[in-house]
């Protein structure tokens, strides 16, 4: 037979006339939905909202009717009113829950329709039939205490309605501070080596043959160019195979003291489930730890290994164990096998009950590379010099420059410095300018400056890291002195994390002819550096024959015909010489054959050759020294620095060798030449040349010997007419030698003004 639904819309209070419209015959459904409820009291918020209920047609209803409801479950706070008059029979039948006190009624319609006397006409209630008594339990509350009342116990506050999560809550603390604690859960791992920091060759960017990149699977990605680092999990790069070891829950400390709780490094629920060593994304080991309670090792056909103690009963202060709460310790060991090139990590991963805990990762970088660092082609070269500072006929540079280049092999693979790897180590030269650190697989770096330099980064082209890189410089010479003896040389080391380092050492350079003084600025020292106190040879009879006109020619010469001079040279804090001077890389005076001198090389300039210079010809070195005080001068002590032997000046040079030689001086109008190496004869008339000119004559040593010069009483008080030496007045010395003088004077000085 054909079946008909009815769908009515309307209030609940309505459903008893749904079926004026037409009898509702038996089997048939009616729907009614709508804002449908069960009034319990004046307000809004007293209704029970009943949004849809199903009916079946038929005479099976006990009201006659032709329709009754599909039985439903309500609940609410208390019992709904509900008449014959209100609503018919169509609610009689549904299943009410009192969640006052958690009663089971099934609701039935006052048939009286009297509302009178149960509370404002709305609380029709007495006709429900009570189905099953209530249960605090059943809710979720904790009942009835045992003795009636809570109040004697610890929780004042508990009622009959106090949830039973409350509760136990409070009981669990209450245990927690009576019962020693479980040790934590696995979770964490730690590896006992440190590597060192780098920059790595190879990634997404850079792919390097068996290398394995850094992609983040422990962590962050690291690219070529990057730095991998040597701190917490992240335990840096290795240069070398070997075993991987560390400590399960490494941050855990031990609890309890005397009777030890758990130790260090323990983890808790050790009884139960299993442990996994997770390596480069393979489960290498498993330990089932509920196969015994004793300790257990295992080991994979690689030797990598888990070792794990024999679990330990929780103690109580006073020694009582506790053995729900069991803990173990362990470590673990990933062989150079279970390893590869590249990027490695691992991690424990802990299962219980089908559920797996990961601890941390642990990561580490491997680069076995064995390509040696290497350099070649080192070389100093480019050697510049410029300018001219003239002495005794001799040309010295006041300026150069020199450049430093070579090659260096695998300072890339596979990884490089993080930092400075490059550094320059300049002898005798400045610091490296012009630098330039460049090559076919890097980011060329041009023109810096300093010592100190990382290496720049790879351009990620095919196989950069392989490449050779070229390191280049420049450098100055910096002292002010430099004689052709002296060497200059720049090497450069280059750094690698994890191998030997290399340093490229080229030749010595050497021949420099470099002197950057051009003048001695004192008045009462001759210290032989320069020539600017130098006079040129003559008779000085009168103060102003000193004072000017009569300045040495430093550029000319001393092989010039007729020259009769001396040499004088910077080298050994200066000195006054025989031309033929064979020290300090001068072979006999040829300053011509300097290596790198003035004329050689492509270096501006020419100088002599002395050696020839070499007969018993006297020669001679003249200077003056000034008196800058107010005072008369009586006597004037002097300090003489040199090696020889002083001879009376009246000695013939053909008589004189060796190191022999004469020192005079005089006082421009006022004597002629003293001898200063005479210390007793007086001439007649008295201040003739060779007159006594030494109260204290010995002769000079290296480290200088003090003695007095005198200018006898004739020669002072009074005034400039009459013989006064006074302030601002010139003493004029002489020095004589032979040619062959193997002597030399280093420094005249006076404290006397």
């Amino acid at each position: 037979m054909s079946q008909i639904i009815q769908h009515r819309r309307g209030s609940l209070s309505n459903i008893k006339s749904l079926n004026t419209n037409g009898p509702i015959h038996r089997g048939e459904v009616l729907v009614a939905t709508g804002s449908l409820y069960i009034s319990s009291g004046s307000l809004d918020s007293d209704n029970y909202h009943y949004s849809a209920s199903i009916f079946f047609g038929g005479s099976l209803t006990t009201d006659g009717s032709n329709y009754r409801p599909l039985t439903s479950i309500l609940s609410g706070s208390g019992l709904p009113a509900i008449t014959v008059g209100s609503y018919g029979r169509a609610l009689d039948g549904i299943l009410w829950v009192n969640t006052d006190d958690n009663k089971l009624y099934r609701l039935a319609a006052d048939p009286t329709n009297d509302l009178a006397g149960v509370g404002n006409g709305l609380n029709a209630t007495g006709s429900h039939v009570e189905i099953s008594g209530g249960s605090s339990e059943a809710s979720g509350q904790i009942g009835a205490a045992e003795d009636a009342s809570y109040a004697d116990g610890l929780f004042t506050d508990f009622t009959t309605t106090t949830p039973v999560g409350t509760a136990v809550d409070r009981f669990n603390e209450i245990l927690k501070a009576l019962a020693p604690p479980p040790a934590p859960l696995l979770d964490d791992i730690d590896m006992d080596s440190l590597g060192t920091s780098v920059k790595l060759s190879f990634g997404a960017s850079n792919g390097v043959t068996s290398y394995s990149n850094v992609d983040g699977t422990g962590g962050s990605t690291v690219d070529s160019n990057a730095v991998f680092n040597a701190s917490g999990t992240r335990r840096g790069a290795f240069g070398s195979a070997g075993a991987r070891t560390g400590t399960l829950n490494e941050d855990v400390n031990a609890d309890g003291a005397g009777n030890i709780n758990f130790p260090a490094n323990s983890f808790g629920d050790a009884e139960l489930g299993t442990i996994k060593l997770h390596v480069n994304g393979v489960d290498l080991l498993t330990v089932d730890l509920t196969s015994t309670t004793n300790a257990i090792t295992q080991t994979n056909g690689n030797s990598s290994q888990i070792q794990v103690s024999a679990t330990k009963n929780a103690q109580f202060d006073d020694g009582t164990e506790l053995d729900t709460f069991k803990s173990r310790t362990g470590t673990y060991s990933i062989n150079a096998a279970d390893q590869r090139q590249g990027y490695n990590f691992a991690k424990i991963i802990r299962s219980v009950g089908g559920t797996d805990t990961d601890s941390d990762f642990v990561e580490w970088v491997n680069d076995f590379d064995n390509n040696a660092l290497a350099g070649s082609g080192q070389e100093m070269f480019e050697y510049t010099a410029a300018g001219s500072n003239q002495i005794s006929g001799v040309t010295y540079h006041t300026s150069a420059n020199i450049k430093f280049r070579t090659n260096i092999s695998n300072a890339y693979r596979n990884t490089y410095t993080n930092g400075n790897a490059i550094t320059f180590n300049p002898t005798g030269l400045s610091a490296a300018t012009g630098v330039h650190i460049t090559g076919s697989g890097v980011t060329d770096t041009i023109n810096a400056s300093g010592n100190s330099h990382a290496l720049p980064a790879l351009n990620n082209s095919a196989d950069c890291e392989q490449q050779v890189v070229h390191l280049a410089c420049t450098a100055s010479y910096t002292a002010n002195l430099y004689d052709p003896n002296d060497t200059q040389r720049i090497t450069a080391q280059v750094t690698h994390p994890l191998k030997s380092n290399v340093v490229s050492t080229p030749s010595n350079q050497t021949g420099a002819l470099i002197y950057k003084t051009t003048t001695n600025s004192s008045t009462n020292t001759e210290n032989f550096k320069h020539e600017s106190n130098r006079l040129a040879d003559g008779n000085y009879a009168n103060q102003s024959d000193a004072h000017s006109g009569n300045a040495f020619n430093s550029a000319t010469s001393l092989a010039t015909g007729g020259n009769t001079n001396l040499l004088v040279v910077p080298f050994d804090n200066g000195r006054v010489v025989a031309p033929a001077y064979n020290a300090n890389g001068i072979s006999n005076g040829n300053f011509a054959a300097i290596t790198n001198g003035p004329g050689q090389n492509g270096q501006p300039g020419t100088n002599p050759n002395y050696s020839s210079l070499t007969g018993a010809t006297l020669r001679a070195h003249y200077f003056k020294l000034r008196n800058t005080s107010t005072s008369d001068l009586s006597n004037m002590a002097f300090t003489i620095q040199g090696t020889g032997t002083g001879v009376l000046a009246n000695k013939a040079g053909s008589a004189m060798s060796g190191n022999e030689f004469k020192l005079e001086f005089k006082v421009p109008q006022r004597t002629g030449w003293m001898d200063a190496v005479n210390d007793s004869t007086r001439t007649s008339p008295a201040l003739q040349d060779g007159d006594q000119g030494s109260l204290a004559w010995s002769n000079p040593t290296t480290s200088g010997t003090s003695y007095t010069f005198t200018v006898h009483s004739e020669v002072l008080g009074g005034t400039l007419s009459t013989g006064n030496i006074s302030g601002g007045e010139y003493i004029v010395f002489r020095i004589t030698a032979r040619e062959d003088w193997t002597g030399h004077i280093q420094n005249i000085t006076t404290s006397s003004f």
